[in-house]
Order: structure tokens, then sequence, then C-alpha cells
């Protein structure tokens, strides 16, 4: 048996290995943001020691994914299955990056008013039942004008010793589709029929590095607006980018 045809049989069964494992059980779900988190979403301190009330705050999501625990293959057999096989960002398709399987999708683009009083919730999805222990959020880029073609949008003011500086900024990624998402991880829930998927969302994580003090100076009435070369604005797109920014907790669609 020469070399080539070995190769070819490997790979075969590997993908056959890959292949037999059975879907889960499929279950309807519903996906909710669950924004004004304790109602301090708008006015909070920041580490750097300013405070920050928030006029305007919304993210741009272009999908959302619920991973089960890592499989026992290993990364490179999950490559290759996904070289091999048609696969697809579905309940059930896998991660391209990772090899987890995904258990729920929000596929759609999802604009988020980071500071709305009342939660958002998607329409019933199907979903594959099952342990979940990583989330996904994909960010896209806004069509909306003052997002200037980025994924985020903030209008406020901070406040530190007496002095203010009153800003705005449109926060835009990296095209790299690593630096355009953000990974939760080490998540212990369940899914199963009638689950409710809450994403909570808390931008004072996005300005915990801000240094607003070295924003230009500009006159009161005017609000300075954040560019990317500016400290604050770097710090934005690491903010933006925090686990820590968002949460997941599994409950009941009722």
């Amino acid at each position: 048996m020469g070399m080539s045809t070995r190769i070819g049989l490997g790979v075969i069964a590997l993908v056959s290995a890959c292949s037999s494992e059975t879907p889960g059980r499929i279950v309807d779900v519903r996906w909710q943001f669950d924004q004004n988190l304790g109602g301090d979403n708008a006015d909070f301190e920041t580490e750097t020691g300013f405070q920050v009330h928030l006029e305007d705050a919304r993210l741009a999501l272009g999908a959302v994914y619920a991973f089960s625990p890592a499989p026992s293959s290993t990364r490179a057999v999950a490559q290759l299955r996904q070289w091999l096989l048609p696969v697809a960002h579905a309940h059930g398709g896998l991660d391209p990056e990772t090899g987890r399987k995904v258990l729920a999708e929000l596929p759609r683009a999802t604009l988020v008013d980071a500071l709305a009083e009342e939660p958002r919730r998607s329409a019933l999805t199907t979903a594959e039942a099952g342990a979940l222990d990583a989330l996904k959020l994909v960010f896209a880029d806004s069509d909306q004008p003052e997002f200037q073609g980025g994924s985020v949008f903030v209008r406020g003011q901070a406040e530190r010793a007496g002095e203010t500086w009153a800003f705005e900024a449109a926060v835009t990624l990296d095209a790299a589709p690593k630096v355009r998402s953000v990974d939760l991880t080490g998540l212990r829930q369940t899914l199963d029929d009638g689950a409710l998927l809450k994403i909570g969302v808390r931008p004072r994580e996005w300005f915990r590095l801000c240094e607003f003090a070295q924003l230009p100076a500009t006159p009161a009435a005017e609000r300075v607006v954040v560019t990317a070369d500016t400290q604050v604005g770097r710090a934005l797109v690491i903010g933006v980018r925090s686990p820590e920014a968002f949460s997941l907790s599994v409950g009941s669609d009722e």
C-alpha cells in the first residue's frame, strides 16, 4: 500500500470518527440582551478615577455563538474536518478557530443599546440541547451615521478633580476576525427547551483604562471627538473587546 493511499485512508478514518458524533436534541430558545445591569451602566467611576456619565452607548453585533465543551478530538482533527466537510456556523456546526460545536446562534445583525431600560428579546430560534461553556460575540460595522462605519458609539462626559471633558467616540475595529470578536470561556450553563440566553453588556468596562485628561482641551460648550490615535481611543478599542464587558446567564423563557 502506497504512502498516499495510507494517508487517504487515515483521513477517511478521522473524518468518519468526527462525523459519527450524533447531534443532540433540538430545542427552542431565545436570546435576550440585559443592557442596563443594576442601573449603573450610565454612571460609574473608572479605574483611572474619572466619574463618567453616558448619554449614549451602543454596539453593533454581527452574530453570537454559544458553544458546547471542547470535543475530545484534537484541534487538528477538528480543523481537518473543517477542510474536508462543508461546515456552517449553525447549531451542530463547528467554530473554525477552536473546533467547538455550536449549540445556539444569533446570526442576525443586532444593534444593542447598552443604556436601554428594558431587555431586548429575539424571536424563538432552534438550538441543540446540552452543556454550554463558551460564548463568542462578533462585532459588525454599523451603517448608523454616528458610528462612522465602526462597531461602537459612545457619548457622555467625564469628570475628575473639578475638570470636565464632554466627549463622543466611534470605535472601529481591525478587520482581522480575532480582533472583531470577544470570547467568554469557562461558563457553566445548560441549554434545554424554553431556555433564555441572557447577555449582559457592561459599558463601564469599555472605559476602564481611559485617561480623559490626555484629550485635547476644548471650550466648555464643545464636545471632544475622540480619535483612534489618542490614549482614550486606544483604550476604548481594548475595552470594548474585554470579556469582562459581557456576561451570559441562562434562564427560563417565561
